[in-house]
């Protein structure tokens, strides 16, 4: 879930406008050699997890903020339209 709140944030950041996202890697390494660990995220599952993130979002929200409903349409609809373009 985080991982799909910064590939949103990064959608979403004019500054990087200019990136073609469309996939997130996640590589996890070991400070005793361990064999690192490597998570591949989809669009499909960055999508998943981008609604998991909007409801914790809307939750957290709603117990300590206002203007939930702005807040969540406008990065629901920012996010899909980054998605529509790939």
């Amino acid at each position: 879930v985080q991982l799909a709140a910064y590939f949103g944030a990064v959608c979403n950041d004019l500054n990087y406008k200019h990136l073609n996202v469309r996939d997130a890697l996640l590589v996890i390494a070991y400070t005793d050699g361990s064999k690192a660990d490597v998570f591949h995220l989809s669009t499909d599952k960055l999508r998943e997890h981008w609604a998991q993130w909007l409801i914790r979002l809307e939750q957290y929200v709603i117990k300590y903020g206002n203007d939930s409903e702005k807040i969540l349409k406008g990065g629901k609809r920012m996010f899909e339209e980054n998605l529509g373009n790939l």
